[in-house]
């Protein structure tokens, strides 16, 4: 007996399970009977589901409630049993809203007014997009049950979702794929509306990665807003994937849109003084990746557009760099642990995999459209970014040469092509520490481009010992520990902790206080915007320094 109980619980839990199917049946026979129908309520109310039911089954179901709703006069003690409300959560469950709703207002109109029910009537509002009146109901729901957490938090949602910003995805690179997408997704304040890139193939291949996110959260049972400004629910396939735009006229339909206030930018860099000035001039708020250009001269006139893009006594836009080692507290407590064992004297960066910090490729399985040696330059230039936080010095120059770790003698070298799974850049740079310190710290670096995952180790050798920072993607988590031994691996450890990466979160939450914080009176450059722009010297000094063999290139300072 006790084996068939266990049998029958896990049936239960089995959400593929067609028990539901079967109560419906029995439902059927029994002629819609309400007495019938609320015995077989838990079940109902677990395991309708859309998954279960195809279009033709929710119509159906919709007409099983009707009947049983007509027939609520045979049902015995009504007072006690709510059959509106329970109607309510079985078609709530099959994603029939509409009718869901109309069984909400039944449930008060013929029970009375009751907080749980006008708390459900408020969610099934905002599932409908119907976020005022999911407000009106889910105030109800409060002054029938003042300090009731569950309506406040509703509100405080609700509230949350009246504010979000619809977001526009253009371009589809890996910072804003792997980094920014996620980070999306889990927002309610962006609404992820349009994906837009110059080729077709392009822009429906970021939609279909939106889709996969999309999917992956309702998997984990995770709330998506949709295009449509609400919760979807998992049948509403076509809500989770938003509008495809590409070329010319899907550029100018971007620009012509009001209900997308946000740009999440993530294109080559050399397509930035062509299209960025746009945007800002349709008064859209724009989120890109570091550097600004590939040289400071085009920087310096993209910062020029910018503030030439509101008229006088208009507000500018909100303009939002990103770069997550600026934003990471594990560097800002490395740079703590690296004060006990002195200051720097050499520092050694070896990363491999690339992607490791930002990178340039593109679109999975589609061909990268950044050269080798730009996307070794780009992860050195934010490799540098992470020494800068931790050390507190400033580059004043580099030396960068690319090179092969092919052996001599091999049949890449004899046929004079270099594999780029076997291409690196190597050199060294100085860096600058500020007053009264006079001495300088050198480093080195190697970047590798290899078949292997992205991994970044960076060594400071100090006076009194070393600190070994590593970037741990697997964890998503920087890694550091001090060590008494210059050498940095074989004396006694002393300290060794583990911090979550959380840079590119504090960034988009930046960038969402800067939006909000725009006012008629904002015509001030973000500091990001200042930071970008010191990186873009610093890539053009790499760039410049590999075009020349390894050659010196010293970097100045405005006073």
């Amino acid at each position: 007996m006790k084996e068939l109980e266990n049998e029958e619980q896990q049936l239960l839990k089995d959400a593929s399970n067609p028990l539901a199917k079967v109560a419906l049946a029995l439902l059927r026979y029994g002629g819609h009977d309400p007495d019938l129908f609320m015995q077989f309520q838990s079940l109902f109310s677990s395991k309708i589901h859309v998954s279960h039911l195809n279009a033709r089954g929710v119509k159906d179901l919709v007409t099983d409630m009707s009947l049983v709703y007509e027939n609520r006069f045979d049902v015995h003690n009504p007072d006690q049993h709510d059959l509106p409300f329970a109607i309510a959560q079985c078609l709530f469950r099959a994603g029939d809203l509409s009718e869901a709703l109309q069984f909400f207002e039944r449930s008060i109109a013929d029970h009375g007014p009751r907080a749980e029910v006008y708390l459900q009537l408020s969610r099934c509002y905002h599932a409908t997009g119907h976020t005022n009146e999911a407000v009106e109901a889910a105030q109800e729901a409060l002054l029938l049950e003042p300090g009731s957490d569950q309506a406040e938090r509703q509100l405080q949602s609700l509230e949350t979702y009246r504010n979000s910003l619809g977001t526009c995805l253009v371009g589809g690179g890996p910072a804003a794929l792997e980094i920014a997408l996620p980070l999306l997704v889990r927002n309610p304040r962006f609404i992820l509306k349009a994906v837009f890139a110059f080729r077709e193939e392009e822009a429906r291949r970021i939609a279909d990665a939106v889709e996969r996110w999309h999917h992956m959260q309702k998997m984990y049972g995770q709330d998506v807003p949709s295009h449509r400004n609400c919760f979807t629910d998992a049948h509403d396939l076509e809500s989770l994937r938003p509008e495809v735009m590409w070329g010319s006229e899907g550029l100018q339909d971007l620009l012509r849109r009001s209900d997308i206030v946000v740009c999440i930018v993530d294109m080559h860099h050399k397509m930035h003084p062509a299209l960025l000035p746009k945007l800002w001039t349709a008064k859209k708020h724009v989120l890109s990746q570091t550097p600004l250009a590939y040289d400071l001269a085009t920087a310096r006139s993209l910062m020029e557009s910018y503030q030439a893009s509101a008229p006088p006594g208009r507000s500018l836009s909100a303009w939002h760099v990103l770069e997550a080692a600026r934003h990471e507290d594990a560097l800002n407590a490395a740079a703590a642990s690296l004060e006990t064992v002195g200051r720097a004297v050499c520092i050694s960066i070896v990363t491999t995999g690339l992607a490791c910090i930002g990178g340039a490729g593109s679109l999975p399985g589609a061909p990268s459209h950044v050269p080798p040696q730009e996307e070794m330059a780009l992860e050195l230039m934010h490799c540098l970014s992470v020494v800068q936080m931790v050390t507190k010095d400033r580059l004043m120059s580099i030396s960068c040469l690319v090179g092969s770790d092919a052996p001599a003698g091999t049949a890449d070298e004899a046929a004079g092509a270099t594999s780029d799974r076997r291409t690196a850049l190597v050199g060294h740079f100085k860096l600058q520490p500020p007053p009264p310190t006079s001495a300088n710290s050198t480093g080195t670096f190697v970047v590798c481009r290899t078949g292997s995952a992205p991994g970044l180790e960076l060594t400071f050798h100090c006076a009194r010992g070393a600190l070994v920072l590593t970037k741990d993607s697997q964890r998503s988590a920087w890694v550091f520990r001090v060590t008494t031994d210059q050498g940095g691996g074989f004396g006694r450890k002393s300290l060794e902790r583990s911090m979550p990466l959380q840079g590119d979160k504090v960034s988009h939450e930046a960038f969402v206080k800067q939006v909000q914080q725009c006012s008629p009176n904002t015509n001030t450059i973000d500091i990001s915007v200042n930071h970008a722009l010191a990186d873009t010297a610093f890539f053009e000094s790499i760039m410049q320094s590999m075009r020349l063999n390894g050659a010196f290139m010293a970097l100045k300072y405005a006073n």
